[in-house]
């Protein structure tokens, strides 16, 4: 039997895992209070009273509140060996996804058997004997079942906090496995699925909408496929007399495919009709498929209008004690390439146009397929991942130049974007489907600009809503590399690129983890870090673009490591930075005070402010006057220095 603290522990994984959990009087079924928590999660200090202070058992409620949870209760109390009676009569299928399920005994020997769902699904009684006693019944919404370690209660198999979900479809052939063992006389239904139907007449499935009202060779015979007997299919141009497929095998409204030829459809793989009409005219998307049957069928609307109005739901804020977090192993942070693109991420790479961050991009995410480091360094080690590279910049002419340049890996993914927008729910599915079907790790999108849709980057809102599109397959794994432009520094931001510059600065920097900033300067090329969100930033450094010819004069393209910045380099950086800012403050300054002032209230050498002060002249970022042996510098203007440009 667990103490206390064990109990309490447990209780908060069960939380942390979207149950909720409810306190039952120790040897009883009842809860010691009234209660909301069929509808509304407890917090830790709900569990820290009843688990640390009292000694109660505890309870789950089903249903949605606990992300679905199905519990299956056999009660043996009238019916000895009813579960191994029932598991006995199973297909194979079935009886190895029951057995990934959690199972437990119940305090009359009886068994309850956990699982999750798709959606939400109601309480009702399965199989009752003649007696009218329920000797299978599931608990789900607006219901509750005890658990281990309730006294009375042992874990069989299985694990709470890892517990599978099952399909909607597979669900309604659970239900209808039960029909052998019910016996009820004036059940008034065929068998238990039409009582599960009829317990919401109104309020189908779609699933089960589209199981009454579609056929399955209404989808069928406009692709070509032919039965050839009842429920016996053959595939589209097939030249003997095999089967390709079957329906309503076993009684179960299912499409059932063998071969791997009978495209849109997967080889051994079962499917229900709605999944059949999403699969040829939604791309296998149910949630469009959904969406365009409640536009266009009024029936539709009628009978599955729970599940097209959006329901209220309650949410909790989750809190967590200190005592618990700050001891918590995170693990150590995960790269795709050190430094540079963490794992599970947002990355911004900016710089003005024309100063190489596509060739940059592009051999970073060749380095990902590869698995070969980033510049050969070590210092930006790379781990070997699936990339998708969505170029909405260049045709695919120019994206054939530059691969063969690079002399890309074969597995590289490209997508050329045409008018095609991702600051929109359609196009984020489209997204998430090559991202499920490819396995991709890594999503390089060149450029933010080009597929945000028309977004206004000077709008707080719609930045945020534009990266929240993305969290969720952030949070599945997916790390995005988003290209995007920075206006040309005026004559008030100095020679380093500051992240200020970047359009849509102060929104796009805080909703992501790593900003790198590209300088051009003649042939190298300056990579700055402004922000890392989870390690100390790196240092600056510098990278070449050259073309190299072979014997053929075919030309090719090569990135070489120039090395850190070196410390007199940033020094410069600094100190022309610093200038800007005190004349920008200031107004002018004479030359020997300009230099006091660098050297004794920000430590930078009378040196190297001499060497940024000429390069802010050559820059035009400055003006001097003179003024017999004085020279007054002061900030020229971003119109003076647009003029003069201009002549």
């Amino acid at each position: 039997m667990l103490n206390n603290i064990t109990k309490l522990a447990y209780a908060k994984s069960l939380l942390e895992n979207n149950f909720s959990i409810i306190p039952i009087i120790k040897g009883q079924k009842i809860p010691p209070f009234s209660h909301k928590l069929l509808e509304v999660k407890p917090n830790i200090v709900d569990l820290e009273n009843w688990f640390e202070k009292s000694d109660y058992d505890m309870a789950l409620a089903g249903g949605s509140v606990s992300g679905n949870l199905i519990c299956l209760d056999f009660d043996e109390k009238y019916q000895a060996g009813l579960y191994l009676d029932w598991y006995s009569t199973l297909t194979v299928e079935l009886k190895a996804i029951i057995d990934t399920c959690q199972h437990s005994k119940t305090r009359n020997d009886g068994r309850h058997i956990r699982f999750r769902t798709n959606s939400s699904k109601p309480t009702i009684k399965c199989a009752i004997l003649e007696d009218r006693n329920a000797v299978i019944e599931t608990r789900n919404e607006g219901a509750y079942a005890l658990i281990p370690p309730s006294e009375g209660y042992e874990n069989i198999s299985g694990d709470l906090l890892n517990l599978p979900t099952i399909s909607d479809e597979v669900y309604v052939q659970i239900l209808a496995s039960f029909k052998p063992f019910d016996y009820s006389k004036n059940h008034g239904e065929d068998n238990v699925v039409d009582a599960y139907k009829s317990s919401h007449k109104a309020h189908l499935l779609p699933s089960e909408w589209c199981e009454i009202n579609m056929s399955f060779q209404d989808m069928l015979n406009p692709l070509g496929w032919k039965e050839i007997g009842k429920d016996k299919w053959a595939r589209p141009n097939k030249k003997d007399a095999g089967i390709s497929a079957t329906t309503n095998y076993a009684g179960l409204p299912m499409f059932y495919c063998f071969t791997s030829n009978g495209h849109p459809f997967e080889a051994n793989k079962p499917y229900s009709k709605l999944q059949m009409y999403a699969l040829i005219n939604h791309n296998g998307d149910t949630k469009s498929a959904v969406k365009y049957l409640a536009e266009t069928n009024a029936d539709f609307r009628e009978k599955c209008s729970n599940i097209i109005e959006v329901k209220k739901e309650y949410k909790v804020l989750p809190l967590t004690r200190w005592s618990d977090l700050k001891n918590q192993d995170f693990g150590t942070q995960a790269w795709w390439v050190k430094n540079l693109i963490p794992k599970d991420a947002f990355v911004i790479l900016a710089s003005v146009s024309g100063e190489g961050k596509s060739w940059l991009s592009y051999n970073l995410a060749n380095c990902i397929v590869s698995g070969k480091n980033f510049l050969e360094q070590e210092n930006f080690k790379t781990i070997q991942g699936n990339v998708l590279y969505l170029d909405a910049e260049n045709g695919n002419r120019i994206i054939q130049k530059r691969g063969r340049q690079l002399q890309l890996n074969d597995k590289m993914l490209f997508s050329n974007l045409a008018d095609f927008s991702l600051n929109e729910v359609e196009g984020i599915k489209q997204l998430e489907n090559i991202i499920i079907q490819e396995k991709i790790d890594v999503v390089f999108v060149d450029t933010f600009r080009a597929v945000a849709g028309g977004i206004k980057e000077e709008r707080a809102d719609e930045i945020r809503t534009f990266f929240n599109r993305f969290k969720y397959l952030k949070d599945r794994g997916v790390s995005f590399v988003f290209l995007d432009h920075h206006r040309k520094p005026n004559g008030l931001e100095g020679g380093k690129p500051k992240k200020e510059i970047l359009f849509g600065s102060q929104d796009k920097t805080s909703g992501v983890d790593i900003l790198l900033m590209l300088k051009k300067e003649g042939e190298q090329i300056s990579v700055y870090q402004p922000k890392n969100r989870v390690d100390p930033e790196i240092e600056p450094f510098k990278l070449k673009i050259s073309d190299v010819f072979d014997e053929n004069g075919t030309k090719f393209t090569t990135l070489s490591y120039l090395g850190e910045m070196t410390k007199e380099e940033s020094k410069k950086d600094e100190a022309k930075n610093i200038i800007m800012d005190i004349l920008n403050d200031g107004g002018e300054y004479h030359r020997e005070a300009l230099l006091v002032k660098c050297q004794n209230e920000y430590d930078i050498g009378r040196t190297k402010c001499k060497e940024a002060i000429k390069e802010l002249e050559q820059e035009k970022s400055i003006g001097v006057k003179k003024d017999g042996k004085k020279d007054t510098y002061f900030l020229r203007s971003e119109s003076s220095v647009v003029s003069e440009f201009a002549i």
